[in-house]
């Protein structure tokens, strides 16, 4: 079938019902509006398989603009079709089932496989290219098949998304997206779509375990669920082994950001409810800003979760060689770099490793310094405005082991590696939520405590509790040199004896070098503008493992230099952790001697001695 416009293998217009069963061979070319089955399905129209059939679509559909396997442009209905033929634009909008689908257009539990959707110079998506009305739903599809835009922008079910994705309850069975290749040259790519508009949604979308999806692409800014979100992407999720990162990422060092479900969320973008478990081990030193749930976050990020390994394994030197190696670059459990809200999120289990940068100095400014090192954290690598209820290393992992959060180099914390903004109620749910009826969160039983109309007795009491009582006892952080040794700190066991392990980590082997940064319980440096407050630590081991003198170690905050004056910089914050610094010392090739530094803490008695409104468990100075 040849046209100028309007070309389909069934009719050039569609204003009825077409209804399929079995096998439709289609070979339709037209200048615009060309499909498999019509060249424009209008909003009275219906293309559908036959019940209890499956109808599919075979052959080649060719358009210089809107092209797709079933119609060129889709304002109505388009069902349970499956569309096998191939796909391609000279100009603009190719799609495995409709080029663009318009306002009023839904196409559900549709797919496209097998034969490439090819956009020369125009936008493709593997479902519709342009989906392009707040109002238009795309729902249960699947995409297994190459996706190219040569020249413009590419996604997995759709280039630009400013309608619906996904099905308005619970979690969709079926990977959306697997199997494939999404090439395109614009500036973000994602593998349901390269840009996720203002007033967009993706719901209830998933990415399964081993879908493999793969990314060629010189984007900087790259997400599992979409590239850029200025919209909103809520109760999806990102399954391990979902993504490929190994190859096909052609930006340079230090250049992208990306994120397991969007690369970045903009001012009014919003990622809510969704939880990604995927490892993040491949290309490390592409990223500037990695983060499990965004790599970025401009807007808000609430209710997200995030479980699975980030970085590199360490040598037996104990070195990361990959990974935020670039002063600036940040990596974090729920987002690399923070510029807006993260609230009521959890990391469960992190396997955080990575080798970072620090070109600190002490004379340097603090802002100097946020911009001469790497910021890693549990929940967000540089925090530059508000984390608030959230949580980190509340599971631990299959065999066992409590999570790891270490780099060489650079600002290091459980929560923030550092922190410019605000830090409240989060870092451990076990000191902060109470699981038990019977009795108050730790957090909120110190704030009681001191709240006591007997200041003295209310003193005297937590002091009771907190040294020779049991009802936190579980709370408190195990250091594991005292207990197994130097050398079981990063094993099995020595990881199991805690929920985190927050460290720089050393060389083992040589006296000189050493890690160089800030570490802390809750974040590593705390900057001009960073408050922290009704926020702990749990059973942490916080380790500066054979760091530089000019390294430092706390249980909250490894550098405070914050200025803050109109109130408290640390309020009502408890350190659970324990906490240790370490130096190697050797004699020629052996080591001689293991030797703590002066400012050591060992987690003998639990104790929770009140500085103003600052308290610190598990604290005893050994010189």
């Amino acid at each position: 079938m040849e046209a100028n416009r309007y070309a389909g293998g069934v009719a050039g217009a569609n204003v009825g019902n077409i209804s399929l069963s079995g096998k439709l061979q289609s070979s339709v070319t037209a200048t615009g509006y060309a499909g498999g089955v019509a060249g424009i399905n209008t909003d009275k129209g219906s293309i559908y398989s036959a019940e209890n059939t499956t109808g599919t679509v075979w052959g080649s559909v060719t358009a210089a603009n809107y092209a797709g396997g079933v119609a060129g442009t889709n304002s109505a209905e388009i069902t349970r079709v499956d569309n096998y033929a191939s796909v391609r634009a000279s100009t603009k909008y190719a799609g495995g089932i409709a080029g663009v689908n318009a306002a009023g257009g839904t196409i559900s539990y549709c797919s496209h496989a097998q034969n490439p959707i090819y956009a020369t110079n125009g936008e493709a998506g593997g479902i519709a290219r342009h989906h392009n009305n707040k109002d238009a739903l795309i729902e249960n599809v699947q995409v297994s098949a190459a996706v190219t835009a040569a020249n413009g922008t590419a996604g997995g079910v759709t280039a630009t998304n400013f309608g619906i994705i996904g099905q308005e309850t619970g979690l969709e069975d079926n990977s959306s997206v697997s199997g494939c290749t999404i090439t395109g040259t614009s500036e973000s790519i994602g593998a349901i779509a390269a840009y996720n508009g203002a007033d967009a949604t993706i719901r209830n979308v998933k990415l399964a375990a081993n879908a493999n999806v793969r990314f060629s692409t010189p984007a900087v800014t790259i997400g599992g669920l979409a590239g850029m979100n200025e919209g909103t992407v809520t109760g999806c999720q990102v399954e391990n082994g979902a993504l490929a990162l190994n190859d096909g990422l052609r930006a340079g060092t230090n250049t992208v950001t990306l994120g397991g479900a969007v690369g970045r969320t903009t001012e009014d973008g919003t990622v809510s409810s969704t939880d990604v478990l995927l490892d993040l081990t491949q290309n490390l030193d592409k990223y500037t800003n990695l983060g499990g749930v965004a790599g970025k976050n401009d807007g808000t990020l609430k209710q997200c979760t995030y479980s699975g390994t980030m970085g590199g394994d360490a040598d037996t030197d104990g070195l990361v060689s990959v990974g935020a190696r670039s002063t600036g670059s940040t990596v974090g459990g729920i987002a690399g770099l923070n510029n807006s809200t993260i609230t009521g999120c959890e990391v469960k289990y992190i396997k955080l490793q990575v080798s970072g940068i620090s070109n600190i100095t002490t004379t340097q400014t603090a802002d100097e310094k946020l911009a001469s090192a790497s910021h890693v954290g549990g929940i967000a690598g540089r925090n530059n405005d508000e984390i608030a209820n959230s949580y980190v290393a509340t599971e631990s992992s299959i065999s066992g082991a409590g999570s790891i959060i270490t780099a060489r180099y650079g600002f290091v914390g459980g929560v923030a590696g550092s922190n410019n903004g605000t830090i409240k109620g989060s870092g451990s749910k076990k000191a902060l939520v109470s699981g038990d009826t019977t009795k108050l969160a730790l957090v909120a039983q110190v704030e009681k405590w001191l709240g006591a109309a007997d200041a003295n007795a209310g003193i005297n009491s937590m002091a009771a509790e907190l040294t020779t009582g049991k009802t936190y006892a579980d709370l408190k952080g195990v250091d594991t040199v005292s207990v197994q040794g130097y050398g079981y700190v990063y094993s099995q066991s020595g990881l199991a004896a805690n929920d985190l392990l927050v460290a720089l980590r050393g060389s083992n082997n040589s006296e000189t070098v050493r890690a160089a940064g800030y570490l802390g319980g809750l974040a590593g440096f705390n900057s001009l503008r960073g408050t922290i407050d009704t926020s702990a630590t749990g059973q942490w081991f916080v380790y500066s493992d054979n760091a530089t003198t000019a390294s430092t170690v706390g249980g909250i905050v490894g550098q405070n230099e914050s200025n803050v004056t109109d109130k408290s910089v640390l309020d009502t914050v408890v350190n659970c952790a324990a906490v240790r610094r370490f130096t190697r010392v050797f004699n020629g090739s052996k080591n001689k001697d293991d030797t703590d530094n002066d400012n050591i803490y060992k987690s003998g008695k639990s104790c929770c001695c009140p500085c103003g409104r600052c308290h610190w468990p598990a604290a005893e100075p050994q010189r």
